[in-house]
Order: structure tokens, then C-alpha cells, then sequence
């Protein structure tokens, strides 16, 4: 595991609004692609991916790291290197 997929674990482990609502995301999203016909479980990740990109980048902006007194870590994660079908497992399991 890389280290921004890591270290976005690690604010999901410590922040449990965050987990909330990306838990939140890819549910909402499961029920739209699960009452289509043609669902299938590859279509989940590459859908629910820029939802949740969105949701990261909101709260690494804000002052949600300040907040919890990792401001230092502003600027270093790398949303596009993350890990995401093990961000999705993680956070739904």
C-alpha cells in the first residue's frame, strides 16, 4: 500500500464523519447502479470514484486537518494515487 492511500486510512480511521460519508457515497450510489438492469460490480468503483475524489479533496481543504492538528499534511496526499477499490473495501467492511 502506498503511502496515500495509507495516510487516507489513517484520517478515515481517526475521523468517523469522513468514514460516514464516503460509507454514504458508495451506498447511494450501489442502490442507483443496483436498480439498473445491467449492473455490474466493475461498473462500482469506476462510478463512485470521482464522488469520492470530490469528498477527499473537500476535506482536505477545508480545515478539517487543522482541526485535528495535521495541518502538516496539507499538499502531500496525492488523490490521484490513491488506491481506491482498497479505499472502497475498507470503508464498506
Amino acid at each position: 500500500m502506498n503511502f496515500d492511500t495509507r495516510t487516507i486510512m489513517d484520517l478515515i480511521s481517526l475521523n468517523q464523519e469522513l468514514k460516514e460519508s464516503l460509507f454514504e457515497i458508495i451506498l447511494a450510489e450501489h442502490s442507483y447502479l443496483d436498480s439498473d438492469d445491467e449492473f455490474e460490480e466493475s461498473a462500482l468503483p469506476s462510478s463512485v470514484v470521482p464522488l469520492i475524489k470530490n469528498r477527499l479533496k473537500d476535506f482536505l481543504f477545508r480545515k478539517e486537518l487543522t482541526k485535528m492538528n495535521l495541518g502538516i499534511l496539507k499538499g502531500t496526499i496525492n488523490l490521484k494515487n490513491i488506491d481506491y477499490e482498497f479505499l472502497i473495501k475498507e470503508v464498506t467492511s
